[in-house]
């Protein structure tokens, strides 16, 4: 097993956790000699490995779904509360053994720094090689199992878990980060994307706008991109008010043979660069999963969020970005039923496109910063 000076946690609850890692990790594979080791979900580490090709030589991969998160309902985005604390609980088994596997492996390896994308298992996996860890996200499980409801069990074991680790970065937008100690938090203005170039985003306008003009021999009307995460479903979306391109992803469906003036794009869970769509699109509505959120006002795109009420991540976000008019939002209701016009001229009325338009990727700066814990 080759040297990896630095090693990856990343949450596997979803795909957002990942994004915005490797969005990281792309950085410091570009900017330093050091090998990484990525310890993440199987479906996480298959786009990882697509995503950071060129850079696979210097990078060692296991696959261990590190988080299991929170649980909806089918065709919903509401938290099944019961089916979540059962996942939870044998996670939490899983983590006593695996992480003394873990905590081997680094020591071979010669690892320097864990850095944990709000991962507690991270906690105990550092706690056993004796390795400096760095907690980064926007929230901690404690934050989340406490909004919604989860048993006081599960909440305890993670406050305790947590407090095992003396360095969390916080990004901008974050909860409390229950369960860390007093003094251990840094809370930042950051916020991070993948790389967004000017040349791929008119690329895509201008190849979709042709394709749309071959099907319908009209001027595209717009660029749509919807998305849920790929941990969420929602049943058949109706839209009106809308000619023109619609990019979305996993968990979505539309009865197409119904719209003959819109061009349907389903992008691949594999693609690459799914940030380019989202700068592409003249209006944005994804649910307010942090990354996709950060993305979209990285990217200076109109953009609404989905609001989940009882999930606290999600609303803060929402609120915090509404309150600087740099995001607007919408109910499910209003997703499922889409009226396109209606929602951009929401989009228009609540968001400050000067302000939008000053916000700077900062994932230079939060490189500089976990690098500094080496």
């Amino acid at each position: 097993m080759k040297n990896c000076e630095i090693a990856f946690y990343i949450s596997s609850h979803g795909f957002g956790h990942l994004t915005r890692s490797l969005a990281l990790i792309e950085h410091i594979l570009k900017t330093t000699d050091l090998n990484l080791y990525i310890c993440t979900g199987k479906a996480q580490n298959e786009f990882a490995k697509i995503y950071l090709d060129e850079f696979l030589p210097r990078l060692t991969f296991s696959d261990y779904k590190v988080d299991v998160g929170i649980v909806n309902k089918k065709n919903s985005l509401a938290v099944d509360v019961e089916k979540t604390n059962e996942v939870v609980y044998a996670m939490l088994q899983s983590y006593k053994t695996q992480s003394v596997i873990e905590a081997e492996k680094l020591k071979e390896m010669g690892t320097k720094l864990i850095i944990s994308d709000v991962s507690a298992f991270a906690c105990l996996v550092a706690e056993k090689c004796d390795v400096e860890l760095v907690e980064i996200g926007n929230f901690t499980w404690t934050d989340q199992y406490i909004s919604v409801k989860a048993d006081e069990k599960i909440v305890e074991t993670f406050k305790e878990i947590y407090s095992k680790c003396n360095n969390f970065i916080a990004y901008d937008l974050s909860l409390p980060f229950v369960g860390a100690k007093d003094g251990t938090v840094f809370y930042s203005d950051y916020l991070i994307s993948r790389p967004i170039y000017d040349i791929r985003v008119e690329e895509i306008r201008t190849k979709y706008n042709e394709l749309y003009k071959a099907k319908t021999g009209k001027e595209c009307g717009g660029f749509l991109y919807l998305s849920l995460g790929k941990s969420a479903e929602l049943p058949q979306v109706s839209i009106k008010n809308f000619s023109g391109v619609v990019f979305y992803t996993e968990g979505l469906e539309f009865n197409e043979c119904a719209y003959p003036e819109i061009l349907f794009v389903r992008l691949p869970n594999e693609i690459k660069d799914s940030q380019s769509f989202v700068a592409a699109a003249d209006l944005v509505i994804a649910k307010a999963g942090w990354s996709t959120s950060a993305e979209g006002v990285v990217a200076h795109s109109k953009t609404l969020l989905i609001e989940r009420e009882g999930v606290d991540d999600d609303m803060n976000t929402i609120n915090t970005l509404k309150s600087r008019r740099l995001a607007s939002s919408l109910t499910t209701d209003e997703v499922i039923n889409l009226d396109y016009k209606m929602l951009l001229d929401r989009a228009n009325a609540d968001i400050d496109v000067s302000k939008l338009n000053e916000i700077k990727n900062d994932t230079k700066k939060v490189c500089e910063k976990l690098l500094s814990y080496m």
